[in-house]
């Protein structure tokens, strides 16, 4: 039985740091070799004052040992800074200490710690060397001039100041890309310039960055207190080799300092582990360097970088001490006799290695019950019982597992309106927080609505709802026709796709029948409307849908208010640019799985395929263009229909049998296109039919005997009539630009040979009819 979704409040408790969390070097204040100092010229400038570290004559309450102490006169900025790395979606905890040792002298100072991702510029005296606000810093602000702080103080930075630009601990949002950060230290005073006396006399101590994310300790492997060891008697027994913590002959590229060095020889398996806790529901990320120290030993060997809520049972020699495959369990397993892979490596687990069962980061999902896990590595060898060759050396570092926190919410605003309209955001509003697990995907509707209406009508679907469309197989369904009557709707629940209605305060079976075991739905009333938390298993939607990163499937949601009368409603859509989404999956968005337990909505791009085929042909003064249907990812909906350059009219769009016809055409040559429009928006190219001529248009005068000749000519055209009326004379250009016009009866000669060779039109009225023919000057 699935869990109905539930709000958590996260608590963070406060533990022991573990000596590889930390970032910043020489933070007790003692070394200045982590350090860089300046005095900034520019910004200010005047009498130096002192700095130094392994200060001992005084100290912040909170820090222990020496310090730093740094003063000056004047007018004067400094700068303390060193370079961190942190890495996008950890959290992070930046702390320090201080004291002002001279409080009188706090009428003009300041004092920030800031973690930048600008490096702070100076010494120079040509440019300024301040750090000015980015959003996206971590900063403590703490002056006398610009707010309420006070510089008369003994304590920490975390403890009694708020941070400026974010709050401590913080979560460096996963979005950023930049993993060089600077912890910098300013002090500065603006005092009047040539002052012999004190701006500012302060000390700092205990400056500390954690990465809050790790769990486990001693990954550094210089410190064997935090592992347990054993070799493994039971599947494997024969010579003991050696392992030794914090070895430095030799080591992984990738590790820094000392490293874990481990050897064995005949047959022979060790296991290196520890108890590591593990919160339901948080994304986690595993990372290991390694290194085979003797390539030619890899021919029965194995290692293996194990998460597993399985504790190694061992050393017993009369039980199997192995650590089987679990279902759950996050593994790398790299051998040279079960696949591709090969030990002769230098490099880490995660960036040359799939796990086997999962995928980097993993999330643990919230219907575990289990905290305590087990961080694994295990190394042995199949090779000759006795043999006393090496049957693997291997050196081991950087082991570190990261909690990477709650999946983060995928949010989207349904507010694409397809039919109806609303007064203002107080009267209608659906935004949709979503994510997902290996078991469900979880869906949270916020509704703000100003009424809210669900037994207006016998007809379920006319009362206030929400419907969500599901295709798990993203197949984009193309119905037919295009909103031109209506096509069949699929059955849902067949072939992935599914049309769920929610009605508020209704269960799911009493308006989509008995709907998905498993299946959670909660209704709440709120200030301004409702809200709807559901969640739906994955093996009801699809049993061979696969819930991983990369996956994708079609969805959508469309919203109903039905405030009108007589039940009417006003709709919105997620992604859908109609109201056929329900029976037009093609009309539907895309989402993909992302590893950190949101979607990546993908937005159709893609153009349809230019239409082919593209023909004209001509009958009297109209023209019928006819053209092949074109292709598209979703469906075409439209075609627009071109004369030349100019958009004539936007027709539906059929499977077959696409035209549109041109009627009443002035004489002329045409060029007609075509353009598919899918059902998104997006535009193909433009196919053209050959240029057509319209020659005639009306041709009344045909029976008062006109006549023209020669056609062609050089340019003289004998123009008779049978009739004694009055003929009006106009010659026109193939643009429709006025040549020459005149007036004659029965007979008369038209002189063209001073125009340019080409093609003219000859128009000729009497009497109230009119005879149009095309005219060609050689």
């Amino acid at each position: 039985m699935k869990k109905p979704l539930l709000f958590i409040l996260c608590v963070f408790l406060v533990a022991p740091v573990i000596k590889s969390q930390e970032l910043i070097k020489g933070g007790n204040m003692e070394d200045p070799a982590a350090w860089n100092f300046y005095y900034n010229y520019f910004d200010a400038k005047d009498t130096m004052g002192i700095f130094e570290f392994n200060y001992t004559a005084d100290k912040p309450a909170a820090g222990v040992g020496g310090c730093f102490h740094v003063s000056s006169y004047g007018q004067s900025a400094t700068f303390l800074w060193q370079k961190v790395k942190l890495t996008p979606g950890h959290k992070y905890s930046l702390t320090g200490a201080f004291k002002n040792l001279e409080p009188d002298s706090t009428d003009a100072t300041w004092v920030e710690l800031i973690l930048s991702r600008k490096k702070p510029l100076g010494p120079d005296t040509t440019i300024s060397c301040e750090v000015q606000p980015v959003a996206g810093d971590y900063r403590y602000t703490l002056n006398t001039w610009m707010g309420i702080d006070t510089l008369d103080f003994d304590g920490t930075f975390q403890d009694d100041f708020p941070m400026d630009f974010g709050e401590n601990p913080f979560v460096l949002p996963d979005t950023v890309t930049t993993t060089d950060w600077y912890v910098i230290l300013k002090a500065g005073c603006w005092g009047t310039l040539g002052k012999d006396t004190l701006g500012f006399d302060l000390v700092f101590d205990e400056f500390s960055l954690v990465d809050l994310s790790l769990v486990n300790s001693g990954g550094n492997m210089e410190d064997p207190s935090a592992w347990n060891f054993y070799y493994n008697y039971f599947d494997a027994k024969d010579t003991i080799g050696i392992h030794e913590f914090n070895y430095t002959a030799d080591g992984p590229a990738a590790g820094e300092g000392g490293c874990y060095h481990v050897t064995g020889y005949g047959q022979l398996a060790t296991m290196t582990w520890q108890p590591v806790t593990i919160t339901p529901g948080h994304m986690y990320e595993i990372t290991g360097a390694f290194k085979n120290l003797e390539p030619d030993s890899t021919d029965a060997t194995w290692v293996e970088l194990i998460l597993s809520r399985n504790k190694p049972l061992g050393p017993d020699t009369t039980i199997s001490c192995e650590v089987q495959p679990v279902a759950g369990d996050f593994r790398y397993t790299l051998n040279t006799w079960m696949g591709i892979d090969t030990l002769d490596f230098d490099g880490t687990f995660q960036d040359g290695f799939s796990i086997d069962f999962g995928e980097q980061p993993f999330l643990i999902p919230d219907t575990v019950t289990t905290t305590e896990w087990y961080l694994i590595l295990k190394a042995g060898c199949w090779g000759t019982l006795g043999k006393d060759t090496l049957g693997f050396d291997l050196a081991f570092d950087e082991f570190l597992v990261y909690d990477l926190g709650a999946p983060l919410w995928s949010v989207f605003d349904v507010a694409n309106v397809v039919d109806g309209e609303f007064d203002s955001p107080e009267d209608y509003t659906v935004t949709l927080n979503m994510k997902w697990d290996v078991d469900s995907v979880y869906l949270v509707f916020d509704i703000v609505d100003d009424s809210i209406n669900t037994n207006l009508n016998s007809d379920i679907y006319l009362n206030d709802n929400i419907e969500v469309y599901f295709d798990m197989l993203n197949t984009k369904i193309q119905n037919w026709p295009r909103n031109n009557g209506w096509p069949m709707p699929y059955t849902s629940g067949v072939d992935g796709n599914y049309q769920l209605r929610i009605v508020h305060d209704s269960a799911w079976s009493k308006y989509n029948g008995t709907l998905l075991p498993g299946t959670n739905l909660v209704h709440k009333l709120t200030a301004d409307g409702y809200m709807i938390t559901a969640n739906i298993p994955w093996e009801e939607l699809d049993s061979t849908f696969v819930p991983e990163a990369g996956a994708e499937f079609g969805f959508d949601i469309l919203a109903s208010d039905n405030d009108a009368d007589p039940n009417y409603r006003n709709q919105v859509s997620w992604y859908s640019p109609t109201t056929s989404i329900w029976i037009d999956p093609a009309e539907w968005g895309t989402l993909k799985l992302l590893s950190n337990g949101t979607f990546d909505p993908i937005f159709d791009t893609e153009k349809p395929s230019t239409p082919a085929n593209v023909a004209a042909t001509v009958n009297g003064a109209d023209v019928t263009v006819t053209w092949d249907a074109s292709t598209d990812n979703a469906v075409v909906q439209n075609y627009f229909v071109y004369n030349g350059n100019k958009r004539i009219d936007t027709v539906l769009a059929l499977q077959t049998g696409n035209k549109y016809t041109f009627t009443s055409l002035d004489p002329g040559d045409y060029t007609f296109g075509v353009i598919a429009v899918d059902v998104h928006g997006n535009t193909s190219g433009k196919g053209n039919a050959s240029a057509v001529t319209v020659v005639s248009g009306i041709e009344d005068l045909t029976d008062s005997y006109i006549s023209v000749y020669p056609n062609p000519s050089k340019g003289l055209f004998n123009i008779r009539s049978e009739s004694n009326a009055t003929v009006l004379l106009e010659v026109y250009t193939v643009t429709g630009g006025l040549v020459t016009s005149a007036e004659f009866t029965e007979n008369h000669i038209l002189d063209l040979s001073s125009y340019n060779r080409g093609i003219y039109f000859l128009h000729l009225k009497s009497e109230g009819k009119t005879f149009i023919t095309k005219l060609i000057v050689q």
